[in-house]
Formats: structure tokens, sequence, C-alpha cells
């Protein structure tokens, strides 16, 4: 696995690359930075190859300086990534808010894509409900710190039997989150505040697009995805009965074998 960084509009930008073939960009979501995805990426080198970014203000990713910061921004973002590398067609996956980059990339340059995942993620807008919910969560971490805010919010992502099993896990990602600016974090929630919906997106992609869900997921109910699934031309739905909200921890052997799968029958199409 290789390191990379360059600047881009004055923020400088760090990703990993990892294995030989067909691109696959992996985006992780809030809270986390690319290393949440190490436990799946050995076994699929060999299929793909990956760029693996550190979100701007996550990891060793600076916060965009540029503004408005926003989910498309961040879209612009990973697409000076591929142009750095000469990519010009790739499957995009995304976690939960790398999902909305994802489909943000699908409909910003439409030529791109060959291949799109929402990895626990939704084309639907905030609910009134969640919207308020990301509100009172900003002036808790305004107040509290990301810290604080992380260790509180991060464990209810896991379902509650890998809570109990496995609280090492989790603790690392506190950990791990501690590295985080409050003004990151809220960057994030504005952003994703801001989101349209864009289920206009699904209905209009002709290639396949992986939906991975969890039973126990919390925050994208499995129900959601599975409505969003009958837009699709080409689904590739899984739903993953022992996982939360982080399949790439919690259950990383069968997302591994979803993605490779995927992957496979994406570039067998093409």
């Amino acid at each position: 696995m290789t390191t990379n960084q360059f600047i881009y509009e004055g923020s400088n930008l760090f990703y990993r690359k990892s294995g030989t073939g067909p691109s696959v960009l992996l985006l992780h979501g809030f809270g986390e930075d690319g290393s949440v995805f190490d436990s799946i990426i050995d076994g699929l080198q060999q299929h793909a190859s990956f760029l693996i970014p550190d979100l701007p203000g996550s990891g060793k990713s600076d916060l965009l300086k540029s503004s408005p910061f926003t989910i498309d921004s961040l879209a612009h973002a990973m697409k000076a990534i591929l142009d750095r590398e000469q990519v010009s067609s790739c499957v995009i996956l995304g976690h939960s808010m790398g999902g909305y980059i994802a489909l943000a990339m699908a409909e910003l340059f439409p030529g791109l894509l060959k291949g799109m995942g929402l990895i626990h993620s939704t084309a639907y807008a905030d609910s009134k409900e969640r919207l308020q919910k990301r509100e009172q969560a900003i002036a808790f971490i305004d107040s509290k710190g990301a810290g604080a805010f992380l260790q509180m919010s991060l464990p209810g992502l896991f379902s509650s039997d890998f809570r109990k099993t496995h609280p090492e896990t989790i603790q690392t990602l506190i950990e791990s989150g501690k590295s985080f600016s409050k003004e990151a974090l809220i960057a994030y929630y504005r952003a994703m505040i801001q989101r349209p919906d864009r289920t206009h997106v699904l209905k209009n992609v002709r290639y396949p697009v992986l939906l991975v869900m969890g039973d126990q997921d919390e925050l994208i109910p499995a129900n959601d995805l599975l409505l969003q699934s009958t837009l699709l031309q080409k689904p590739f739905v899984h739903q993953i009965a022992a996982a939360g909200h982080m399949s790439m921890l919690e259950t990383p052997v069968e997302l591994k074998t979803i993605l490779r799968n995927y992957v496979l029958a994406v570039t067998a199409e093409s």
C-alpha cells in the first residue's frame, strides 16, 4: 500500500492506494478516516486498485478552506484525487456520509462511474426528525467538543450484541476520533443537512448499484434501502443480519465477500 498527498485548493489531501486492476474509490463516513476499511482491504487488492482517501477534515487530510463546504465540494475534492491518478472510469463505494458523496459524484460526473455502492447510506434527504437531531448534535459538539461527542455517539452505530462482545473495537474507533476538530464535525453536519434528495440519481443510472444494509442499523433503516432498490435498473442488494451501521468492523468477512463479488460483476460487465 502506498501513501500519497497533494495540495487541493490550498488544503492537503491524503489518500492511500492498494492493489491492481480496475479503479475503486472507497469513501469513509462521518467520524472515521480511511483506516476504517483496513479490515476488509486484505483479500480485495488482487481484484481492483483501491484509492482510499481521508476525507477533508478527517485523518491526515485538512479541512477544505474553500467556501461553501458542502457534499458537492467534497465530491469535487474526491474527483481531484481521481484526476491526479489519471482515472477516467471507476467504481465508487461509500459508507454512510461517503455514500452521499458518491451520489453527488454520480450526478456531477455522470460519465465517470461504472458502478456505485451505498454501504449503510441513502439517497434520501434528511427527514424533519433527522434534521432536528443534527442541529442538536451541532450544539453538543460546539459546547462539549468533538471527542466528547464521538465518545457518546459512536457506540450507537453498532449492534447491541457487538457492543457487548467487542467493546475494544469501539473504543479504538473512539480513540482515533480524538484527532477530529469540532470545526470539521460541524462542517460535516452542515453539509449533510443541506444535501438534496438524490433518488433521481438512482432512477437514472444504468450501471449496477450495490446497496448494503444492516438489520440492526438504527441510523439507516433497512426498509428505506429496500424501497430505494426498486428504483434501480440493476440492483445488487445485500442485507446483513448481524450488522448495525458499521459492517466493515462488525462483519468484515461478509462485507468483504459482498464487495468482491460486486466489483467482479461490474468489471466483467464493463
